[in-house]
């Protein structure tokens, strides 16, 4: 009777949840559902979040912040940081400590939006968009024509919103104050040891021993850590591949964010 109870005590462990590349909502959301299940999972311990990401979209980044931070008011979550930049920094503040790997690049705070505008060439070639809208700036995000002055307000003050907002988060989060924050909040991307002095992350070094401690800490062996990444059913894999790629050789190339992204 007794190894009978025994057998069904699951074993304790430590769960490592890779966040990868570009963060946008289609891989976002497979992330915070995996979260959720952590999060009510008696048998683990603690999460630990594993960042690669170069940023992504500002809705889609803090999404996964708050996942992170649901499942941090039920049990410890940690991030150890490979490539943290925009939101995949804001993502990686939901741990309650930022651990990152000697030669991981780290910050990006800022937020930007930009657009080709191709009047000249079409012009050349001879081409011509014909747009009927309702509402006067509906069709400022096209490329046919850049931004006036007015939309140019109206997109800064977006941007200051939003820029605003991943402040306040990292504020929160690193305990810094504000003023500090604002400082480096220059979109620029630090070594990890510039981050360490900023305090943006909490050590440097290797990641593995970070996640041994960890388990450690909650009285889980070492073989009991646990490797996950969200499973995707096979035709949408096969189908958003390319896809996919497209997006995060885009976010390696420009990582602070991209087209409305943090």
């Amino acid at each position: 009777m007794f190894r009978k109870i025994v057998q069904k005590i699951p074993l304790q462990k430590v769960v490592v949840l890779g966040v990868e590349g570009a963060l946008i909502t289609s891989r976002v959301l497979p992330l915070c559902r995996t979260l959720e299940k952590l999060e009510r999972d008696r048998s683990v311990k603690g999460v630990v979040l594993l960042v690669d990401s170069p940023g992504g979209t500002a809705p889609a980044s803090e999404y996964l912040y708050f996942a992170v931070r649901r499942v941090r008011k039920v049990k410890p979550v940690i991030s150890c940081v490979i490539f943290g930049a925009s939101g995949g920094y804001l993502a990686a503040c939901g741990g309650e400590k930022v651990y990152a790997l000697p030669t991981a690049i780290v910050g990006s705070i800022g937020v930007i939006s930009f657009k080709p505008v191709l009047a000249g060439v079409m012009e050349r070639v001879g081409v011509s968009l014909e747009v009927v809208k309702k509402g006067e700036k509906k069709d400022m995000s096209l490329f046919h024509r850049g931004y006036s002055e007015d939309e140019r307000k109206s997109l800064e003050a977006l941007h200051s919103a939003v820029y605003g907002r991943f402040v306040s988060i990292v504020s929160e989060e690193r305990h810094l104050p504000r003023e500090k924050v604002e400082e480096i909040a220059t979109g620029e991307l630090f070594s990890a040891e510039t981050a360490l002095s900023l305090g943006l992350v909490d050590a440097v070094g290797d990641l593995e021993k970070f996640v041994t401690e960890f388990a450690s800490s909650l009285g889980v062996k070492r073989e009991r850590v646990v490797y996950h990444r969200p499973r995707k059913h096979f035709m949408r894999r096969l189908v958003s591949s390319g896809a996919e790629a497209l997006v995060d050789e885009f976010f390696r190339f420009f990582p602070f964010g991209g087209t409305w992204g943090k």
